[in-house]
C-alpha cells in the first residue's frame, strides 16, 4: 500500500509540474538550459574558392614579314632554337629606303607614346593607397583608356586589393618591357638601314624558343614559344561575374599534389561562341607569381586550380553544427544563456564566419538545441573527477532541502 502511494504522489508530482509550464505563458516559473557540449569561439583564416580544371601552355609570340616593303634574303635562326630579346631572327632588302625610314621612325613614335602612357599608369598606381573600406571602385583614366581596381568593402577584403594593386602593376611592368624591347629592335633595324643603305636585320622583341619556321614566308612566318608557362581554363557564364583579374589562385598537379602561387591575369569579355540553347563559355588566363619555379612542368599538362574569391584572415568561427539556423546560444559568464542571432559569411570545410554577434573565447552551447530557451540560467553536467570531495561537508548541507529545489526547478 506504501509502494502503491509512492507511485501515485510521484505520477501526480510529474504531471502537475507538466500542467504548470504548459499554462505558464508567461514565464512565472523559472526554467534551465542543461548544456551537455559546449566549445569556445575560435579563429581561422576563411576562404572561398572556386575549383577548376586548366592545361599548361606557353604564350605564342607571333612575328609578320610584309613582301610590300623589301625582299626577304635569309632566316638567321633554325626551329628549336632558344633566343633572346635582341638577338637577329632575319634580314631582308627594302625596295624604298625613304619610305622603310619613315615607317621604322613613325612606329618608334608610336611605341615611345605607348612606353610613356604606360609609365604614367605604374607611377599612378604605386602612389595609389587602398582604403581600409569602401563599396566601389577605383577608375583611372589615361590617353582615353580606363582601369579598374576592386576596393575592398571591408576590414578583411584588404589584403585582396593590396593583391590585386600588386598583380596590375606587375602586368603593366611586364608590357612596359616588351614595348620597350620592341623600340629597340626598331632603333637597331632603323641604324643599321641608315647605315647599310637598304639592308635591315630584324631582331627578337621576345624571349623564349622558336617554335616554328614559315619558309614560304606564310604569315605568321615565326613563332616564338614564350618560356613562362601560364594555365588556360574556362569560366561557366554563371562563374564569370564571380572572378577578377588579379585574384589570389593556386596552379596543382594532380598526381604530385605540388602546388604554385599564382594569379588570374586575363578572363575574356566575350564568350567562346553564342549559343541560345547552351551556357556561355569565357576563356581565362592564370600565370604564376614571379618567384615559382616551373623547370618540372612542360605545355599539355593539365592541372587543377583553385581561385580565391573571397578571403577573410584571421576570422571568428564556428563549426556549422554548432549554429541554430543563423543564431547561436552564448553561455554569458553570468550563468545565463542567451540566445544571440548573428550574420555570417564564408562557409568553408563545414566552418563558417561569424561577422557579427560573436566574439573569440566566448563559449557556445550546442546540441540539444529544442531544449534550450533564452536568458534562462545553464547547468552543465557534474565532473566528478574534479571535485575536492574535501569542501564537501556533510555535516553542514541540509540535503532536503536541495533535494526538494533540485526537484522543482526542472
Amino acid at each position: 500500500m506504501k509502494k502503491k502511494v509512492t507511485i501515485i504522489s510521484a505520477i501526480l508530482f510529474i504531471l502537475i509540474n507538466i500542467t504548470l509550464l504548459v499554462l505558464d505563458d508567461k514565464g512565472k516559473i523559472d526554467r534551465i538550459s542543461h548544456v551537455k557540449n559546449w566549445t569556445a569561439a575560435g579563429t581561422m583564416d576563411m576562404k572561398e574558392i572556386l575549383e577548376k580544371d586548366g592545361v599548361l601552355s606557353g604564350r605564342e609570340n607571333h612575328l609578320y614579314f610584309d613582301n610590300s616593303v623589301g625582299s626577304f634574303q635569309e632566316f638567321l635562326i633554325a626551329q628549336g632554337d632558344p633566343v633572346t630579346a635582341g638577338d637577329p631572327l632575319y634580314t631582308y632588302v627594302v625596295d624604298d629606303y625613304n619610305a622603310s625610314w619613315n615607317a621604322i621612325n613613325s612606329n618608334i613614335g608610336k611605341l615611345d607614346n605607348e612606353i610613356t602612357a604606360l609609365e604614367d599608369i605604374i607611377r599612378q598606381m604605386e602612389s595609389f593607397t587602398i582604403p581600409r573600406t569602401s563599396n566601389s571602385s577605383s577608375t583611372f583614366s589615361i590617353n582615353n583608356d580606363d582601369y579598374e581596381i576592386d576596393l575592398p568593402s571591408n576590414q578583411g577584403e584588404v589584403i585582396g586589393s593590396e593583391l590585386q594593386k600588386e598583380q596590375f602593376i606587375l602586368e603593366k611592368e611586364k608590357e612596359l618591357a616588351q614595348k620597350n624591347a620592341e623600340r629597340d629592335s626598331l632603333q637597331e633595324q632603323l641604324n643599321e638601314l641608315e647605315n647599310t643603305g637598304d639592308t635591315i636585320t630584324v631582331t627578337s622583341p621576345y624571349e623564349g624558343t622558336v617554335s616554328t619556321l614559315q619558309y614560304t614566308l606564310d604569315d605568321p612566318f615565326i613563332t616564338i614559344m614564350d618560356e613562362a608557362l601560364y594555365v588556360k581554363a574556362k569560366l561557366l557564364e554563371d562563374e564569370r561575374p564571380e572572378v577578377t583579374e588579379g585574384m589570389e589562385a593556386a596552379i596543382i598537379q594532380p598526381d604530385t599534389l605540388a602546388s604554385w602561387e599564382a594569379s588570374v591575369t586575363k578572363i575574356s569579355q566575350t564568350p567562346e561562341e553564342v549559343d541560345l540553347n547552351r551556357n556561355s563559355i569565357y576563356p581565362l588566363e592564370i600565370e604564376f607569381n614571379e618567384e615559382e619555379t616551373t623547370e618540372e612542368l612542360l605545355p599539355g599538362y593539365h592541372v587543377d586550380l583553385t581561385i580565391t574569391l573571397k578571403e577573410s584572415l584571421n576570422a571568428v568561427v564556428l563549426h556549422e553544427d554548432e549554429v541554430d539556423n543563423h543564431a547561436i546560444w552564448i553561455m554569458q559568464d553570468n550563468g545565463i544563456l542567451k540566445k544571440q542571432v548573428i550574420e555570417t559569411g564564408i562557409e568553408s570545410s563545414e566552418y563558417m564566419e561569424i561577422i557579427s554577434g560573436l566574439n573569440e573565447g566566448q563559449l557556445v552551447a550546442y546540441e540539444d538545441f529544442d531544449q534550450f530557451r533564452n536568458k534562462t540560467p545553464f547547468t552543465t553536467p557534474l565532473e566528478m573527477d574534479k571535485i575536492n570531495w574535501r569542501t564537501v561537508k556533510p555535516e553542514v548541507a541540509d540535503w532536503k532541502k536541495h533535494l526538494v529545489m533540485g526537484l522543482l526547478v526542472r
